[in-house]
């Protein structure tokens, strides 16, 4: 029973061993990371676009008057010819 404890202990070992092995990284990568943790990125500051809410408002009022303009003269028109 030890013989076979050790035996899978050995196995286990060796199987980490493999597993834990130094690997070099690629250098693109390694020139990568050092450009991007010594050098300061380069933010922008997004402002929002309030012209495409005043458009969107500004038309949307007129064609809700455009719409109550228009039935109101729709309906005025049917009452008149009765």
């Amino acid at each position: 029973m030890e013989v076979s404890e050790k035996n899978n202990s050995d196995v286990i070992e060796q199987q980490l061993k493999e597993f834990l092995r130094p690997r070099s990284p690629e250098t693109a990568f390694v020139q990568e990371l050092k450009s991007r943790l010594f050098f300061e990125p380069e933010i922008t500051v997004e402002y929002p676009n309030y012209l495409y809410l005043l458009l969107f408002i500004s038309l949307s009022l007129f064609s809700g008057a455009l719409l109550y303009w228009g039935i109101r003269g729709f309906l005025d028109f049917f009452r008149k010819k009765s």
